[in-house]
């Protein structure tokens, strides 16, 4: 006989099917999560920002029910592989019976598509907009995509996060419905997060650089938690900023779910962004004879922080890189994303992404080419080898003991799949 928690979780597939068939007849309805839920929406850092609360809650003894770009996972076991960051994934997994805390990654995508399919979720999260995905599908300027963004906050019930150092989040802060707003800034000066605290508002700040960089959360004039870079490994001492920064909104997320502070410090403490913790995001291997970090990058503003990161990153060897930005991305953000990485390494591999979308053979790695070339890297540096997995040989025949090779490609983990590298035993 089916139990009573089955019949629960019957029902609530059903009213998801019923939601979705009436959305897409024009009808507003939305989905209540019956379990504490976070959404998480931004430009860049919402896949790891997620992985963090998730490392969090999981820390807090919750059953952590994820949907991102990665896919679908209850309790750390996958559902479902692939982009998954749309309401449409993530309550699907409200219909499992085992979680009991909720994390979904909402795109850009998704949003345009099919609106926010959650309401009255307990934190809403906007960590940034940038210019990706702008001039796609409608959206012309970064004012329309915070217009489409702003949805994920709009809807929180009990406190939206917001980014004090991006004017266009912390304007849509007059439009908030939450009980509570928490502003997060790497300024430690910030005038506006200033006035907040000083009205009773909580505030996460950044203080200090590299390995003296400590994150705090504020509450009016009470300092309730700080935490030491050194002290969250996906940092790499504070190095990595991008890390730093989705720290903060997981600490400020996880404060607007009521969770302990010893929760908190042990999620980030465990939290090392492997292909484990956070497949394909920041993944580095230390086991092989050289150094090799397979992350993707999304946008310019991901491209800069990585060229900073991998110039101060010690190597005793030469530095290569394969670079396959996304073909979803103007030529203008593709040319200014490899201007960025440009001098940073000492050769390049320029392949096209897995998926070329409307684009034709090699055009993505040709235009990467030839930006690499004008400014200046000699052409014996610069090799293109369009097709992906024939770019990702050609990379893995390069580095030597003591180098390190770079795959920013979202598909990077295919290398693994190719045979081209082992994990550690």
């Amino acid at each position: 006989m089916m139990s009573f928690f089955s019949k629960k979780s019957l029902v609530r597939a059903i009213h998801r099917k019923w939601v979705l068939l009436a959305r897409k007849r024009g009808a507003g309805v939305t989905i209540k999560p019956h379990i504490p839920a976070v959404c998480v929406t931004g430009s860049m850092g919402k896949t790891t920002t997620c992985r963090m609360v998730e490392s969090i809650l999981n820390a807090a003894g919750k059953t952590v029910a994820l949907s991102t770009t990665q896919g679908m996972y209850i309790g750390g076991q996958v559902r479902r592989v692939g982009d998954s960051a749309s309401g449409r994934y993530g309550s699907r997994l409200l219909a499992e019976r085992d979680a009991d805390a909720g994390v979904f990654e909402v795109a850009r995508g998704g949003l345009i598509t099919e609106g926010m399919l959650f309401s009255d979720y307990e934190v809403g999260a906007m960590l940034n907009v940038y210019d990706n995905h702008v001039g796609f599908r409608g959206v012309e300027s970064r004012q329309d995509m915070a217009e489409v963004k702003k949805q994920v906050v709009v809807n929180a019930r009990k406190m939206a996060v917001l980014n004090a150092d991006d004017p266009l989040c912390l304007g849509v802060k007059k439009e908030i419905r939450a009980e509570r707003i928490c502003l997060v800034t790497v300024n430690a000066e910030n005038a506006e997060v200033r006035d907040h605290l000083s009205n009773g508002g909580v505030g996460v700040f950044l203080e200090g650089n590299g390995e003296n960089a400590n994150i705090r959360l504020w509450v009016g004039r009470n300092q309730l938690f700080s935490m030491s870079a050194q002290s969250i490994p996906s940092s790499w001492d504070g190095r990595y900023r991008p890390a730093l920064i989705n720290a903060m909104f997981a600490v400020a997320i996880a404060y607007g779910l009521g969770i302990e502070w010893a929760a908190m410090r042990a999620g980030l403490e465990h939290f090392h962004s492997d292909e484990t913790s956070n497949p394909g995001r920041m993944n580095f291997y230390e086991h092989l004879p050289y150094g090799l970090l397979i992350t993707p990058v999304s946008g310019l503003r991901g491209a800069e922080e990585l060229a900073s990161f991998v110039s101060c990153f010690p190597v005793p060897g030469k530095k290569y890189l394969m670079f396959a930005p996304p073909a979803g991305r103007s030529d203008v953000e593709i040319e200014k994303m490899a201007q960025s990485l440009s001098k940073v390494f000492d050769a390049y591999i320029c392949s096209d992404p897995l998926s070329i979308l409307w684009r034709q053979a090699g055009e993505v790695a040709n235009l990467s080419a030839k930006v690499f070339l004008e400014s200046g890297i000699n052409i014996d540096c610069v090799e293109v080898v369009p097709h992906h997995e024939d770019g990702l040989r050609s990379a893995f025949e390069k580095p030597s003991i003591g180098d390190l090779l770079v795959i920013l490609s979202f598909y990077g983990w295919k290398a693994k799949e190719l045979g081209l590298f082992t994990s550690a035993d």
